[in-house]
């Protein structure tokens, strides 16, 4: 009697530099497969401790929408361009001009004068903020019942800037930061294994594009 050994092939292993038993790599392969996130520059590796930039967080909340990015996105509508034309930092050729022109649109990111911030590495606080717009324009609530309690229970949640304190409160109430007793360092840059996780726990599947809407070519 002979004996037949079967073996599962997976392809779980997207990025080279996530582990598949890295606490962020399921999160990681889930954002990769619903749209979320690719790899550095179309590459094999996500660089998962680099720090994420305001620019590609803008891309991360439009694919969440439904949005779609790619190196063959056609040339941007003038409506897109106005939203993006203050911002000398924004090159309407960009692979991020459409998202940031989205996100400017509906509120979710605001700009530094004439610039966007494009490079700039993103705060936890900042992180949280859009994450908390972008969850309202999906229809969530994003009240906390006690916004001084909440942040209270955090050891550095008096750190949290006054513009985000809300936001900041939503996110430890629902137990999509400072959980498990960690903090929230909201001045520090969130690495992108990090954010990853944040937005895959807050929403897991792609919606379907409709917030878009009415304007289909955003």
């Amino acid at each position: 009697m002979s004996n037949v050994l079967y073996f599962t092939i997976t392809n779980t292993g997207v990025f080279t530099d996530v582990p598949n038993d890295a606490w962020y790599s399921e999160a990681v392969y889930t954002a990769n497969e619903q749209g979320y996130v690719g790899g550095i520059g179309g590459t094999n590796f996500f660089a998962p401790m680099n720090d994420l930039t305001r620019a590609d967080m803008a891309c991360v909340l439009y694919r969440m929408a439904g949005g779609k990015i790619n190196a063959a996105e056609e040339s941007m509508t003038n409506e897109e361009q106005s939203y993006i034309s203050d911002f000398s930092d924004v090159d309407p050729n960009a692979y991020y001009a459409k998202a940031v022109a989205w996100c400017t649109k509906v509120g979710i990111a605001n700009g530094y004068g004439d610039t966007f911030g494009s490079s700039r590495a993103i705060s936890t606080e900042e992180f949280v903020t859009m994450l908390a717009r972008y969850a309202e324009v999906t229809g969530t609530d994003t009240s906390a019942e006690d916004v001084d309690a909440v942040l209270a229970s955090v050891a550095d949640g008096d750190e949290v800037s006054s513009y985000a304190r809300e936001a900041v409160a939503w996110a430890v109430e629902n137990e999509f930061l400072a959980k498990g007793g960690n903090l929230i360092d909201p001045q520090g840059t969130i690495y992108r294994a990090r954010a990853v996780k944040i937005v895959v726990d807050f929403q897991p599947e792609q919606l379907d594009g409709t917030i878009l809407a009415p304007d289909a070519d955003l």
